[in-house]
């Protein structure tokens, strides 16, 4: 633990790392077709399974990441990679949709993991190199979400969705191994008592205490269930005439996630000049914008690639903005912070998958998008609401 920064090796296992666990939560969508049609149920009720993965990503984020500041964290990963792997091997296995939607719920879960990473990268790595390391992590991190479609989409085309599970937990136990070898004990964790109750209370009081905080989930939350519908409905749409894509091309779609995953340098140094606020306005809009175009998405594909390019890079700079805001609301208590933010931020993206899953069954394609872009509206009138009046405040950071 007293290394100076982690090996370069070490750098790209964490990386890898955090990037396979949340790609566990995205192999779903683009073989959602597949998964329908495997258990005989409609491909729109199908869409609900990624609220279930969404929602157990929440749990996970809420239940088990603030254990990272009193248990060993080497251990507690060690569990999640390994229950992680179990849900992938269920998933690969389940006989009925029920258990299969248990499973993906278990694998949402556990992808937790992810936020569990970033912090004991941040603590084994020297202050002056910490922002590069931690950076990287997260890139392979959403990184993973792009990939995922393309692994998922290519393999679950060619040998069907079930093996697309069994070989993320083969994956996932490669990893689980790799890191029991390669992580540093802590046993100054050993043995501290743990007062569960206490800890769960203190992200109640850590909510109440910064209203920032409130304010940037919310706008999260907006921005993710948005950000969701999309990707919920998306694959559902390519299934269906006129596209009528196989999972392969439909997990190609994933590569303009690549876009969103590559500007978090670009947003951060942004945000590091003092631009949030022209940051937070202008990507909302982005948002809108491509939900606009998107209204025209059967006069061809490209209009689907280039507004889910910038539907990307508006959710990933909007999600950097907020937490260069919260990461300086209290220090000490970032890991609580990040649980509050993400959780509630997931929550959004669960309600904008179901959403999207019904909204499609009932009024189509069009009537998606106009929701879409109702949610970036509201997060941009919502912005503007609260935090005009707060510019120039010393008194709390309300960037």
């Amino acid at each position: 633990m007293n290394s100076p920064s982690p090996s370069r090796s070490l750098m790209w296992l964490f990386a890898f790392a955090a990037g396979a666990m949340i790609a566990n939560m995205y192999y779903l969508q683009p073989i959602l077709s597949l998964v329908a049609s495997s258990f005989g149920i409609p491909v729109s009720t199908s869409g609900l399974l990624v609220s279930c993965t969404q929602l157990g990503y929440t749990l996970g984020i809420v239940l088990v990441v603030p254990l990272g500041d009193v248990l060993e964290r080497r251990s507690l990963l060690s569990l999640m990679f390994a229950l992680s792997a179990s849900a992938m091997f269920i998933a690969a296995a389940s006989p009925n949709f029920m258990l299969f939607s248990t499973a993906v719920l278990l694998s949402g879960a556990t992808a937790s993991a992810a936020m569990l990473i970033v912090p004991y990268v941040a603590s084994i790595t020297a202050e002056h190199q910490r922002g590069r390391v931690v950076g990287l992590v997260m890139t392979g991190a959403l990184l993973a979400i792009p990939l995922s479609w393309l692994v998922s989409g290519g393999v679950g085309n060619m040998a069907g969705w079930r093996m697309v599970y069994a070989t993320a937990g083969c994956a996932t136990l490669t990893l689980l191994l790799l890191l029991r070898i390669t992580l540093s004990a802590e046993p100054e964790q050993r043995g501290r008592p743990l007062q569960y109750h206490k800890l769960m209370h203190s992200l109640w009081r850590i909510t109440l205490e910064h209203s920032a905080l409130r304010r940037r989930a919310l706008y999260g939350a907006l921005g993710m269930a948005s950000f969701s519908s999309l990707w919920t409905g998306l694959p559902i749409l390519l299934s269906q005439p006129p596209y009528g894509f196989p999972a392969s091309r439909i997990g190609m779609i994933g590569l303009t996630g690549v876009a969103g995953a590559l500007i978090p340098g670009l947003i951060g140094r942004l945000n590091d000049r003092g631009h949030q606020h022209a940051l937070a306005i202008g990507l909302g809009s982005l948002m809108m914008l491509a939900w606009v175009a998107l209204c025209f998405a059967a006069k061809g594909l490209w209009i689907i690639v280039v507004a889910a390019m910038a539907l990307n890079i508006a959710v990933m700079g909007l999600q950097i903005t907020h937490q260069s805001v919260i990461y300086k609301l209290d220090p000490h208590a970032n890991s609580r912070i990040t649980a509050v933010f993400i959780s509630l931020n997931f929550v959004g993206g669960a309600i904008g998958s179901a959403v999207a899953s019904i909204g499609l069954r009932h009024f189509g394609w069009e009537g998606l998008c106009v929701l879409g872009a109702g949610l970036p509206a509201a997060l941009l009138v919502t912005y503007a609401i609260s935090e005009r009046p707060r510019r120039g405040r010393l008194s709390e950071p309300a960037n």
